[in-house]
């Protein structure tokens, strides 16, 4: 934002410590509601990554292009296990089965 107001001709050294201050408070909101929701599947973490890596973005006194990239990779990877669920799994393991006969074999 603030590169897209300084390209248009605007003196934006003012408006630093102002965007400053939103960048570090809105990317710790958006770290807090997505450590506080309760994701249920690993495409839906991985797209509240790709939200939580876009606030500071948008913010930044600058960027590049590959950030960006990187942000809608992780939102497409979230798309893509949408199904997948992060949780404990419902695999137990069974105790192998007990074939002594109640016989103690020595050490």
């Amino acid at each position: 934002m603030l590169n897209a107001l300084a390209h248009s001709g605007r003196d934006v050294e003012g408006l630093l410590p102002l965007f400053f201050v939103l960048e570090l408070a809105l990317t710790l909101a958006a770290l807090a509601i997505a450590l506080r929701a309760r994701l249920a599947t690993i495409g839906q973490a991985a797209i509240a990554a790709g939200l939580c890596v876009t606030v500071p973005l948008l913010l930044a006194r600058w960027t590049t292009q590959s950030y960006y990239v990187y942000a809608v990779t992780l939102a497409l990877a979230g798309l893509a296990v949408m199904g997948v669920t992060a949780g404990i799994s419902n695999y137990t393991r069974k105790a192998p089965a007990d074939t002594s006969n109640g016989r103690v074999t020595p050490p």
